[in-house]
Parts: structure tokens; sequence; C-alpha cells
């Protein structure tokens, strides 16, 4: 993930972010209130964490303690308090965000394949290792350079030599890191890893005994009284994590993940060569590095090591490895990273206090006026939400692509953005639409020919900032339309979408399954992101018994699948009263001007909520008048056109 999308990401977890890095704040309606960005004190609220609309953005209201963020501290979003509170740099707290999140970045491990391993490698020369002395290149580098004593050096049993690497074409001084089958004089030597003393543009060089066998580094050191162990990404990791109190092992070669088809890797054959010796410990920590690929392998040996008694270590930002936070004189807050040791929850098992907000608002009522109104006065009986599919049916020609056109505009004026499928309607006609709805006039010249000053250029900024268009008119995949949504939303934080219809996603109406799945997958995707999709269904034709000026649809008159309405949250219907155009054009032909009069006041439309999952639950009907000019739909006959763009008056006057 990019940046910005871990900002979107943090945004999403705002409230769990607020309760953990600004646990002295408490929530406050839509917001979290607290002293300020480094949580100084208990019971400030000058600095607010909006959990609602700009939800993630955040606002000093008194003197910023740190100039973070934007305006010298005043203002900025959740980064800027993890750069703040851990000082970190900017590309810091984005790992450390993604640490947070349990975002791991997907890598292909590097595997060199070695010889055969012999199984009796009895064979394997000591003979050139010698004890690390005072004064020696080994010596400097591992007690002077990277801090571990003479004692866990001996413990361990690790020797300096002279050996050759292909990369220097010679001999060069190194460290020898024996792998033994266990503690004692009797143990079989099984393995020897080299550590090269000098560089290659920076770069450690290792190697190992060609007919060694893969085995963790360190049995040698531990005593059988211990009941838990920590297994560490190298050797002196291991032995720095001894120095702390602790039984600790390395793995023999890096950091390695198993495949995400469940295939082994062959660097991580040491955990069957090694199970019987791991198996009586009743927990082991694995402490991997702070980095994706260390990540990764703590993440592939929590599985196969067994979810029961097997727990990672976090490295705390900004270090790496345990030799980096020793090196540092952080040695009581590596104890404490250990100590703090936890297991990694399935994506899936959710906490009860992860939930628990949501509870309260439903407890007090609140779970009803969550996300956006309608323009309509609906109070609180419906509003549009994220993580939701609502279906938009009515009979054809009805007006439900005009509604929800209408719809659109009024929500994407206070500042959100839409992208729309429009599989049968060409775009440039969706345009005509939209710019009616959104200057309120059904031209950018007047009945005189007198041409608006810069209102066709204004609606057109206006409307490009706020709609997109999936390009295409007809059947189409449905997995083609989601990938563009996904992109849409990940790049311009879009959240709220149409598809228009579903029988132009690639699926027959007879084809019960296919829209099932169809729906599975819109479903799936708003969960995913966290968005809002309306999907245009059109009724079932109407008959004798079902006339069209007397009876509207219901929810089950949708043609197609019962799926098409079980699986959404929202169903909406909206019914153009046929009965109103009848008796005003009989009006018109008689010349009843009263009567004529009269019926022009009637209702247009009416909008009928059927189906409504979440919110207040509540079904209700609402009465709606239609502008032809401004394809605008009214709540009420005297209520004024909306206009969201206007020309420029400036120009008027000159």
């Amino acid at each position: 993930m990019d940046g910005k999308e871990i900002t979107m990401e943090l945004n999403r977890n705002a409230l769990r972010f607020c309760m953990q890095f600004l646990p002295n704040g408490r929530r406050v309606g839509n917001y979290w209130a607290t002293s300020d960005i480094l949580d100084s004190k208990r019971g400030g609220k000058s600095f607010v964490v909006y959990l609602k609309d700009k939800i993630g953005y955040w606002v000093e209201n008194g003197e910023p303690s740190v100039a973070i963020g934007k305006n010298g501290g005043k203002s900025g979003f959740l980064l800027d308090i993890i750069i703040a509170q851990r000082g970190l740099s900017y590309s810091g707290a984005i790992n450390f965000a993604k640490d947070w999140l349990g975002i791991v970045d997907k890598f292909e491990p590097l595997y060199v394949r070695k010889k055969p391993i012999d199984q009796n490698p009895d064979f394997i020369s000591t003979r050139h290792l010698n004890p690390i002395e005072e004064g020696s290149r080994a010596y400097d580098y591992l007690c002077k350079e990277r801090g571990l004593s003479i004692d866990v050096i001996r413990k361990y049993r690790v020797q300096s030599c002279r050996r050759w690497f292909k990369e220097f074409g010679h001999e060069v001084d190194a460290v020898a890191f024996p792998i033994y089958s266990g503690k004692g004089d009797d143990a079989t030597l099984l393995n020897i890893k080299y550590l090269a003393l000098e560089r290659v543009n920076g770069k450690k060089l290792c190697s190992q005994e060609s007919g060694g066998s893969n085995h963790l580094f360190g049995w040698q050191a531990i005593d059988g009284d211990f009941k838990e162990i920590v297994i560490c990404e190298g050797e002196i990791d291991a032995m720095t994590v001894s120095m702390c109190g602790f039984a600790a092992l390395s793995v023999p070669g890096g950091a390695h993940s198993d495949g995400e088809d469940g295939k082994e890797n062959k660097a991580n054959a040491w955990i069957n060569n090694d199970w019987d010796k791991l198996e009586k410990y009743e927990l082991i920590r694995v402490c991997m590095d702070s980095d994706s690929v260390g990540k990764a392998a703590a993440a592939t040996l929590f599985q196969r090591l067994g979810v029961h008694r097997t727990e990672v270590v976090q490295i705390p930002s900004p270090w790496k490895d345990p030799n980096e936070m020793f090196v540092d004189g952080e040695a009581e807050a590596l104890k404490a990273a250990i100590l703090s040791s936890s297991g990694i929850d399935p994506k899936e098992l959710a906490h009860v206090k992860e939930f628990a907000y949501k509870l309260k608002e439903r407890l007090d009522g609140k779970a009803g006026v969550i996300g956006r109104s309608l323009p309509w006065s609906l109070g609180d009986i419906f509003r549009i939400r994220n993580y939701e599919v609502t279906v938009v049916s009515g009979y054809s020609g009805h007006g439900k692509t005009s509604w929800l056109d209408d719809l659109l505009v009024n929500l994407c004026a206070n500042g959100e953005s839409c992208c729309i499928a429009s599989l049968e309607i060409p775009i440039a006609n969706t345009l005509e639409t939209l710019f009616r709805q959104c200057t309120g006039r059904r031209n950018y010249f007047e009945k005189s020919g007198y041409i608006i000053p810069n209102l066709f250029e204004n609606a057109m900024l206006w409307l490009n900032e706020r709609f997109f268009f999936y390009n295409h008119v007809g059947r189409v995949n449905i997995d083609n339309i989601l990938n563009t949504f996904k992109y849409c939303y990940r790049r311009y934080g879009t959240c709220l979408f149409v598809i228009d219809s579903l029988m132009c996603c690639d699926v027959d109406e007879d084809d019960r399954d296919g829209q099932k799945i169809i729906m599975q997958k819109l479903c799936d995707f708003v969960m995913e992101c966290g968005v809002h999709l309306f999907l245009v269904a059109h009724s079932k034709k109407p008959s004798e018994k079902r006339r069209e000026d007397k009876d509207p649809p219901g929810k089950h008159d949708v043609n197609g699948s019962v799926h098409i309405t079980n699986l959404p949250h929202n169903v909406i219907v909206i019914y153009r009263c046929i009965a109103k155009e009848e008796a005003l054009a009989k009006a018109r032909f008689l010349g009843n001007k009263d009567d004529e009069e009269n019926i022009t006041k009637q209702y247009d439309a009416v909008m009928y909520l059927r189906k409504q999952r979440e919110g207040s639950g509540a079904l209700a009907a609402k009465h709606l008048w239609f502008d032809a000019a401004s394809r605008q739909f009214r709540d009420g006959y005297t209520r004024p056109i909306r206009h969201f763009v206007e020309g420029d008056t400036n120009l008027l006057t000159m």
C-alpha cells in the first residue's frame, strides 16, 4: 500500500486508533477529544479527531504542543499523531502504521538449493576455528560494535576463523556460529554458519558448510529447565535476547515464509528437524525482524509451531531487531517487548470491545442518524450509509434514474464524489440531466438567447470534481466494473457508486444463480471498501391485475431472482403518478382552469422505502414534486429549485 492508502486504512480504524494512541481522551458525539496531539493529560478537549464525515482528520483548537501537521500543528491526519508521539519520520510512520494495521507486503523469498544433506556430518572439521580473544577483529565486531559479552559468546561456543568467500576470491576474517545438536561436549556438530567481517557494498556475506544440515542455532546454550524459548532471526539477536534472561535460538538461514499456496519453503526444514526438541516447550516466542520479510516469516512460524503455544514479539519502531534496541541502551524495553508477545488473531476473529461503541449508539438511539441525509425531509427515517447496497427499482419510464441522479447531485454537493456505471444511457445524456440538476436550469442561456456568463464552464468544473463515469454502454462483466470502482475508491476516495442497471451486467434475465453471484460480489465490495452502492433494477411489467396507474410495485416485484432484494440492505421504489398526468390532460382538454390548477399542485411521484435492514428499520413513503426544467425532485409544490452552480454574477453587471 502507498501512503494515501495507509491513511485511508487508518481512517477506517479511527475509533480504535484513538482508543489506543489517545487513551486519556473520550468520545464526544462524532469526535474524540483530548488535551493535545501527545495526549499529555487526562480531561483535556482542545484536540479533536473526527469520527464521522471527515473521519481521521484532527483539529487543535488550543495552542499546538508540537508543530506537526498543517498550519503549524493546528490540523492534520492520524499519521501525524504517530509522527508526534513516536518521533518518527514520515516514512517511518508509514511503516509503523502498516505494522499496526497488520499489513504484510507480498514478496518472494529467495531460496538457494544446496547439496543433499549428509545425515552424519561428523566429517565437519573444527580445526580451523579459534577462540575469540580480546583485540581480534571478531571481538571488536561482536563485543564493541554489537554489544555482546564475552560470556554469552563462549556460552554459544562462537569462534573466529579465516574463511574463503567467492565474492572476494580469497580468505577473509570471519565469525563462526557452530550449530550443535545439544548442550555439552557430547553434542553433535551439525553445521557451521560463517559471517564475513568484510562487506561488499555494505552487504553482509554468509555461508555454511556444504554438507551441513538445517537446524536451529543455539541448542548448545539452552539449559533443560526452561519451559519457554525465543526463536530469533539471527544469531547475534539470539545471543542478545539471551543476555536479557531468555533462552534463545536462531533460525539458521534468515527469515523465510512458506508459499501462499501452503508449500513449504525449504529454508524452514529446521521445523521438522528440530520438532522433537521444540515439542516440550509450553511457550515459543517468535522474534523476527520488524520488516515485511520478518513479519511474513513470523506468521508462517506462528501457524506451523502451533497457535496454541506460539506468540509473536513485536519489535517497536524505529528499531528493526533486538540487537539494535540493546545497542541503543533499550534492554528493558526489549525485555518488555518480549514479555508482551501475543498471538496473531485471524482477521475474521473479532472482540466485543471493537463493537461496543456501535452497540452503545444503537442503545442510545443514534444508529438511525448515521449516514447521509436525503434532500427530502425524511428526518432520521432513512439515510445513505456506507457498507450498504441500495436497490432502486420501479416501472420503466417512472423516473428512477433521474431521481437517483438528483439524489447524487445533492449528496456530492456536500463534498463527496460519485462514480456512475451508466450502462443503458450514454454519458453525455446523463451529463445533461446532472447539468440541469446542479444548476437548476434547463440550459446555459435564457429563452431570449442571452448566454449566462460562465454557467456552463462553472457547471462542468463542479461536476468534474464530483463525478466519474465507467465509460461503457451495454453488457459488461461485473468484475470489470468493480475493479474500476475499487481503483476510483483507492485513488480518489470516492464512496458513492452506481450501476444502472443490473440486466447490463452480463447476466441473463432467467439466470437466477448468476444474479445471486453478482449480488454477493456487490455486497462484498461495499464491505471491503466501506462505501455505498446503488443498483438500478427494473420492476416486472404491470398487468391487468397490477395496473400501472393505480398499483406501485412492491419489494417482490423487482424483476429477477429473489436474491436481488434479499441480499442488499435497502430497496427503494420510485413510482410516477400516471393518474395525475391523465387527469391533468383531461382538464386541459376540457379547458377547466380550476381543475387544472388544483391537479397541478398534486404530487408527481412517490418514493417508497420497501426495505431497510439497518438504521431505524422503518419503512415509509414520501410524496415528491418533479420540475421538468431542472429535473429536480422536491418534497413540496412550493419548494424552491436548488441552484448549486451559478453563473458569474460579476460579469452580469459589467
